[in-house]
């Protein structure tokens, strides 16, 4: 990957030689890291691991390792080039994080609320696309 473009899609073999920050077990995040490595037949070196996944970017990048995480959970409008850094999207990825709406049983929803909840369970179920 160092001599892609950052942003660019990489197939995760690529990094299968590189030492890895990790979240610690019991994270959903460590979750979907094993999964990813379990799925793609990987034993990765962990170097470290670490309860936050901005400390395991930071640490990747001082460290001159390699970490996984969502893209949701990147900081917009922070570039990581910027401390010498960079992403890449895994090429095939399909490892979708699961959406939990959640309320109170039995409590009153205004209707925005409930408009909203069926909006996302017909989104989700595909009988729409918003």
């Amino acid at each position: 990957a160092q001599n892609r473009e950052p942003g660019s899609v990489i197939n995760i073999q690529e990094a299968r030689n590189e030492r890895f920050i990790s979240m610690r077990r019991g994270h959903g995040v460590r979750a979907l890291q094993d999964r990813i490595f379990y799925e793609n037949r990987m034993s990765p070196r962990i170097l470290m691991e670490t309860g936050s996944p901005e400390g395991a970017r930071r640490l990747a990048i001082v460290c001159n390792a390699v970490t996984l995480f969502p893209e949701t959970l990147m900081n917009i409008g922070v570039t990581d080039a910027d401390r010498g850094g960079g992403w890449f999207g895994i090429e095939g990825n399909q490892y979708l994080r699961d959406f939990f709406l959640c309320h109170r049983k039995n409590s009153y929803l205004p209707r925005y609320t409930q408009d909203f909840i069926e909006a996302t369970q017909r989104f989700f179920a595909g009988l729409g696309a918003y």
